[in-house]
């Protein structure tokens, strides 16, 4: 996720969390990702290797941000 992050600018967080932090935000599966929005709430949650995520996410981040 880092070469998409640096190849868009993506100009938000990106953490990479501990156990006590997957149980936080409920985790079931890896990889999880999460959208969290502004407010710190959880936006979008992606489970799994989803085909096309790339593309979902960067739709995702234009809706969060409209």
């Amino acid at each position: 996720m880092g070469e998409f992050l640096e190849a868009y600018e993506a100009g938000y967080l990106n953490v990479v969390g501990e156990e006590d932090l997957a149980f936080r935000y409920g985790v079931i599966g890896y990889p999880t990702y999460l959208l969290i929005d502004p407010q710190g709430a959880v936006f979008k949650r992606y489970v799994g290797a989803l085909p096309g995520l790339e593309e979902r996410v960067k739709a995702d981040v234009r809706e969060l941000k409209s």
